[in-house]
């Protein structure tokens, strides 16, 4: 059962009656397969991409409001063009990394994002925690109901 969210911009409109996407971009598609099924379970439509090289044309596809979860591992070679690239897009976006091998990745990613004022919340450490995954998910749903 998907939940809809009325997303309403700073003059109170409606945006969008969708509810918002999850966009995982993680190379282990254990992962990816738990992570869309507790973003399904929570009324998020979820995409899985496996390399940033396909994540733009998700990003073009839709107003409704994207939380990208990111493997910030993926992304560190060209962290800095793939920033610009998800920065260029004109919707309600915020960003997580998430990484199981180098924290520096994760920090450096943030930063980076954030000197694009791109909205990003606080950084995953694999393995998640059910918990882990609930709260942000709720969190974050919160969040793009405020962009």
């Amino acid at each position: 059962m998907t939940q809809e969210q009325d997303f309403s911009d700073a003059s109170g409109k409606a945006r969008s009656a969708e509810p918002p996407r999850l966009v995982i971009l993680e190379p282990d598609a254990g992962i990816a397969e738990v992570l869309v099924a507790f973003g399904e379970a929570h009324g998020w439509k979820c995409c899985v991409y496996r390399d940033d090289g396909a994540l733009t044309g998700a990003l073009c596809d839709g107003p409704e409001p994207v939380l990208l979860l990111i493997d910030a591992d993926l992304i560190h070679m060209d962290c800095s063009g793939a920033l610009s690239a998800i920065a260029a897009f004109d919707r309600p976006m915020r960003l997580r990394f998430a990484t199981g091998v180098n924290g520096a990745h994760v920090v450096t990613a943030s930063l980076m994002a954030r000197a694009r004022d791109l909205s990003v919340g606080p950084s995953l450490m694999k393995p998640f925690s059910p918990e882990a995954i609930n709260l942000m998910l709720d969190r974050e749903r919160e969040e793009l109901g405020r962009i």
